[in-house]
């Protein structure tokens, strides 16, 4: 039973499930009452419209297993979330990822190439350029930044030293 809640978690986390009108760009709709996952080990199978509308006892009969408290409790919040995104017809609006949303591909902060140019300064800006992957646009990129923040703080020392603030 407490594989099959998992499983039912992950389908629902991984399908990236969430309550909308179907007509909105970016969604599709999927029927909740032929979508199914896997119930036992015999080929058993409950569509997401009915594991909405199942009851503890009747699962538990299903599945020939018995829930612990906890999994009672996991079964309940994952139902009233399942009955919250299916609609009156029974259909879900799944949203469809853009490309661009995904974290691998859309740019953002690399501590990588961060730590290449701050610590490595020229050198390490120099083996951003030569690791070759999808990433390494961003890579540079923040190596570069890295590198700036770096010749900044140093600038700030110099300055700091000769002006006799910090420094014998």
């Amino acid at each position: 039973m407490k594989k099959s809640a998992i499983a039912l978690l992950g389908c629902l986390f991984l399908l990236s499930v969430h309550a909308a009108k179907p007509n909105r760009p970016g969604y599709h709709t999927i029927d909740a009452k032929q979508y199914f996952f896997p119930l036992d080990e015999n080929g058993n199978k409950l569509s997401l419209f009915e594991l909405s509308h199942i009851s503890k006892q009747e699962l538990q009969q299903k599945t020939g297993r018995k829930m612990n408290h906890l999994q009672s409790i996991s079964f309940k919040v994952v139902q009233k979330k399942l009955n919250k995104m299916i609609d009156a017809d029974g259909k879900i609006a799944v949203r469809l990822q853009d490309p661009e949303d995904d974290p691998a591909v859309k740019p953002g902060f690399d501590g990588g190439g961060f730590a290449l140019g701050f610590i490595g300064g020229l050198l390490g800006i120099l083996v951003a350029y030569l690791i070759k992957d999808e990433k390494k646009k961003n890579r540079v990129k923040w190596a570069w930044v890295g590198f700036g923040i770096r010749v900044i703080i140093l600038l700030a020392l110099a300055i700091l030293w000769v002006s006799g603030f910090w420094g014998p």
